[in-house]
């Protein structure tokens, strides 16, 4: 059978052998245990949980969301709430995305316009991001380089180690260089602590001085996974 419906009083269970496109409620509690392809979904879900997803995730404009075992990339478009996430096969894309944010395992890139939470990210590969004004405590480890850009007028503690004994920042009174791997600094009046573990090179730049090729490179388009239109809403 291609499609096994059950229901009980709290509950809806779906099995399906096929390719399909599910409408729900937007109070409706989201719980998908597995998919050999990939899966997008467009709505503000109460709750969203999703394991075992063979390729890639799109989320557009969830309201939270913890995912486990994702095998391709992901990638995020105006979602807000908490986010857990581990094990993502391929790279992390997200614009515009604010709320607690949780990335751990993720074997290739992650780029993040809108980086605004508490959090801790763990990448594989490099980490680009820009930072929100409303940025917190934040860790991120990268087996790549590291570049962020911050808010002007912002202020930050910051603890970064350099695998390539590089760490740069760029403001928009100086560039400077601070020698060593390993390197202690406060950014303004100081403020949110951000713990930096790179590969590669670490590199903090204000606002404005990023060049028009990080800011190409920082705001990926979010596209579905396939021609068809998000998989549910």
């Amino acid at each position: 059978r291609d499609l096994e419906i059950h229901q009980n009083t709290t509950a809806i269970e779906i099995r399906i052998h096929e390719d399909c496109v599910i409408h729900a409620p937007t109070h409706a509690e989201i719980k998908v245990q597995e998919v050999g392809g990939s899966a997008s979904i467009s709505g503000g879900f109460a709750g969203l949980e999703l394991t075992n997803i063979g390729g890639s995730l799109v989320l557009v404009e969830s309201n939270g969301a913890t995912a486990h075992n994702i095998g391709g990339s992901s990638k995020l478009s105006s979602c807000k709430g908490t986010f857990k996430f581990d094990n993502i096969g391929g790279s992390l894309k997200a614009v515009g995305l604010t709320g607690t944010v949780s990335v751990m395992n993720v074997g290739g890139h992650i780029k993040v316009d809108g980086l605004a939470a508490q959090g801790h990210l763990l990448a594989g590969g490099s980490v680009k991001a820009r930072l929100a004004e409303s940025v917190q405590d934040l860790e991120i480890t990268a087996g790549g380089h590291i570049k962020l850009v911050y808010p002007s007028g912002v202020g930050f503690v910051v603890h970064a180690n350099s695998g390539a004994n590089r760490v740069k920042l760029h403001s928009a009174e100086a560039e400077k260089s601070l020698s060593g791997g390993s390197v202690q600094t406060t950014i303004g009046t100081g403020g949110p602590t951000l713990r930096l573990r790179a590969g590669g090179a670490v590199v903090l730049m204000e606002a404005g001085q990023e060049g028009e090729d990080f800011k190409e490179e920082i705001q990926p388009e979010i596209e579905w996974v396939s021609d068809t239109e998000p998989r549910i809403r």
